[in-house]
């Protein structure tokens, strides 16, 4: 039988590795994307009603937020998991460290919308 991928030094298909690597990465982006675009939404639409004061918090926190270079905030996510004994950080942990990098976008397009929306004549 031949690997079309090969095999490592142990004689593992390289090519099955591949695909659990793959099946990881997609499921880590699928679980990250929703619930940054979740969370954006409902802080946005939170903002966009209550107004200036929750859309002041939310303006300095994302600021800050957004300042924190991406892979830096991953980091420091998966060190904060593994100091709580949770051990190596794994892939399951992965979207908590995502999430809250992904959300400012949703979150402002939300807002946006929400004035003009909550300003339209409904009867």
């Amino acid at each position: 039988m031949t690997l079309p991928l090969g095999a490592d030094k142990w004689g593992r298909d390289v090519g099955q590795k591949v695909l659990k690597g793959t099946q990881t990465s997609v499921w880590v982006g699928l679980v990250a994307a929703f619930v940054a675009t979740f969370i954006g939404t409902v802080l946005g639409a939170l903002a966009g009603y209550y107004g200036r004061g929750v859309d002041d918090l939310l303006n300095g926190f994302y600021g800050v937020l957004t300042s924190i270079p991406y892979l830096l905030l991953v980091f420091a996510v998966a060190a904060v998991f593994q100091q709580k004994g949770v051990g190596y950080p794994h892939p399951d942990s992965w979207p908590d460290g995502v999430d809250g990098s992904f959300s400012p976008g949703s979150r402002r397009i939300s807002e946006a919308s929400h004035p003009r929306i909550r300003s339209g004549c409904w009867c």
